[in-house]
Order: structure tokens, then C-alpha cells, then sequence
């Protein structure tokens, strides 16, 4: 090889001494969007300074602009940044700091998104899906804070078909909404680039602490073996300080803290087999073996729909009976079955 050949193709190393750079970073919204006015211009300013030498997470507060015909509007939004070290690399993670989180070993859910019906969005009344949780978490898109208008996040199980790798869902989005961006008041702001910026404040919230839940009916045309059920959800919101604003030159409000906001959801019971052999198992409402839920009754829903809605992927299989090591998670019908019975 020629010196030149060679200088381009060895393996270069650098050095760091203790000293690990720093990201900058700049949201791209350039894309076809059916959620909202596509003749809106939406930016955001840059996300600058993040680290990658310490491991763990940091918040941050990033301006998004909004140019919507004469009008110009910004908010705030708040990201994650997480820096991972695994095998001897750092693995670099910019998310939402909205999340949905499942516990235990249930179903996969599907989370969706409504906007509220106006002159300019007729079409948008609908709930259309966001995505599907992964490894048991869901991050709302960035993107959803950066419109301008309130918002409701709804969810529901859903499972895989035995007869296709589709997934598919016999229930119906959650009769409330798991989450709510309210508008909370709007402030004109005067800069030298622009004579009128309007400051949208807005906010997530949710009645899910109070009522303790969401409740999921069916949505298909045979019931049969089939049942609606009741989600627990639990709300919570973690303050920190380590939050910036980011922009270029001075911002125009620093934000005092910032937040990561979570909506976890639990069955209303685990039953795991610790036992060296299978289960038959079912559960009760009551001491009168009024059956809502059993390994029997999901071996038929496997049978007759091809669907097992409440059980994980791992698990979502012609194999009704609990092996040992595994659990099955159980969801009550409505948010009064309080106390419930297994057997086995």
C-alpha cells in the first residue's frame, strides 16, 4: 500500500485522558405529519453541551419553535439524555421524559394519541396509535409537546394472532384518557428577532391516581371466552435541578426545574410457579368459584380466537399451563374487584 492508501485505512485511536467530549444536538421535525397543520414550521434550538464521560441520566429543557402562518409560538419541552456503559461502550440515549411504563410480565400495550376537534383539524378527532411498548416502556414522541395543542394519550392490550405475526387488539382504547397536555396560559413575548412571540405553558395531566385506573371494554363481534378488564395505573413525576434551558444566545425564560413524568401500569395480581412441575391455576372474585380468569379459559381463547389478549409474547401460545419459573399476570374486570382467590 502507499503511504496514503495506509493512512486512510488504519484503525485510528484518540485519547481522551479523563476528558470526554461533548454532543450538540438540534431537533429535526421535518417530516409528513396527519396530526397536525403540515404547513406548520416547527424547530427547535440547539441542544448543546450534553455530556457522554459520566453514566447515568440528565434532564434537560429545550425550546421548540412553532411558526404557524403570521404567528410564531414556542414551548418548552423536556428530554432525557441517558449515557450507558456496556462492554466497554458508551451508548447515548436522547428520549422524551414522558414515559409509560408495564410491570410484570403482561401484555404488550399499544398507546395511542387524540387531538381535540377544531376548525383546523376535523380529521384529528380520532385515536390514532403512537406505537407499542418495548421491553415493557414506551417513550411519548418528542414531537407531541411541540405543537401546540392539547393532547390526550389513551392505551389498550394487544396480543399476537397464532395465525399471522400481526398484533391485534379485541379491546377498545381506555374509556379516559391516561394522560391529558393542558394548556395552563399563554404569554406574548417581545425579542429583537421577532416583534411577537406567544409563550404556550402547558402541562401533563391525569386523574389516574384518583380513580385509580383505566377500564378497557371489548371491541369485538364475538365475546365469547372473552372479558373487558381493568388496568391499575399509578402516576408519578420526579423533580430535579440539573435541568437547562438550550438555546442559541440568551433564552428567553429559563425554566426554574425540570421533570420526568411516568404513568405505570400493574395488573391486579402476579401468580408465579416456583413449583419443579405445571400449574392448572384459576382465580375468583369470590368463595363461590364465580371464574373470571383460569389457564383453562385461556386455552380456549387460544382455540376459539387464536388470541390470548392478557398474556405476554413469551407466553401468548397453545401452552395454557403455568411452567415452572413463569408467572401470569391478572386483570381484574373493574376497578371494584378488590379482592380476589386463586386455586390450583
Amino acid at each position: 500500500k502507499s503511504a496514503g492508501e495506509y493512512e486512510n485505512s488504519a484503525t485510528r485511536f484518540r485519547n481522551y485522558e479523563g476528558k470526554f467530549p461533548t454532543v450538540e444536538l438540534k431537533l429535526d421535525f421535518n417530516f409528513e405529519s396527519t396530526w397536525f397543520n403540515t404547513d406548520d414550521q416547527i424547530t427547535s434550538d440547539i441542544i448543546a453541551d450534553l455530556p457522554t464521560g459520566k453514566v447515568g441520566k440528565s434532564i434537560r429543557s429545550v425550546r421548540i419553535w412553532n411558526k404557524r402562518g403570521a404567528e410564531t409560538f414556542f414551548t418548552m419541552a423536556n428530554i432525557v439524555w441517558t449515557v450507558e456503559l456496556e462492554e466497554n461502550r458508551r451508548i447515548l440515549t436522547l428520549s422524551s421524559a414522558t414515559s409509560i411504563d408495564v410491570f410484570g410480565c403482561g401484555p404488550i400495550i399499544e398507546v395511542g394519541i387524540k387531538f381535540p376537534r377544531n376548525s383546523e383539524q376535523e380529521q384529528c378527532n380520532e385515536i390514532k396509535p403512537l406505537g407499542v411498548t418495548v421491553d415493557n416502556k414506551f417513550h411519548l414522541p418528542i414531537w407531541v409537546e411541540s405543537c401546540s395543542f392539547p393532547a390526550s394519550i389513551f392505551v389498550r392490550p394487544i396480543a399476537q394472532r397464532k395465525t399471522s405475526s400481526t398484533q391485534y387488539s379485541i379491546y377498545e382504547w381506555c374509556s379516559l384518557p391516561l394522560l391529558e397536555l393542558a394548556e395552563v396560559g399563554r404569554n406574548v413575548v417581545t425579542t429583537e428577532f421577532s416583534p411577537r412571540v406567544v409563550e404556550v405553558k402547558s402541562r401533563w395531566i391525569t386523574e389516574v391516581n384518583l380513580l385509580g385506573g383505566v377500564y378497557c371494554p371489548l371491541n369485538c363481534d364475538n365475546e365469547k371466552f372473552l372479558r373487558p378488564i381493568w388496568m391499575t395505573c399509578s402516576f408519578s413525576q420526579e423533580m430535579t435541578e440539573n435541568g437547562r434551558n438550550s438555546g442559541e444566545g440568551e433564552p428567553i425564560r429559563m425554566r426554574e426545574n425540570t421533570s420526568s413524568i411516568s404513568v405505570s401500569i400493574w395488573s391486579t395480581m402476579t401468580v408465579r410457579n416456583m413449583l419443579p412441575c405445571n400449574l392448572e391455576w384459576e382465580v375468583t372474585t369470590d368463595l363461590k368459584r364465580s371464574i373470571f380468569d383460569s389457564s383453562e379459559l385461556r386455552d380456549k381463547q387460544w382455540s376459539f380466537h387464536g388470541i390470548t389478549p392478557l398474556s405476554s409474547g413469551a407466553t401468548s401460545n397453545s401452552r395454557p399451563n403455568l411452567q415452572c419459573g413463569n408467572a401470569v399476570e391478572i386483570f381484574a374486570e373493574n376497578s371494584f374487584d378488590r379482592e380476589l382467590y386463586a386455586r390450583f
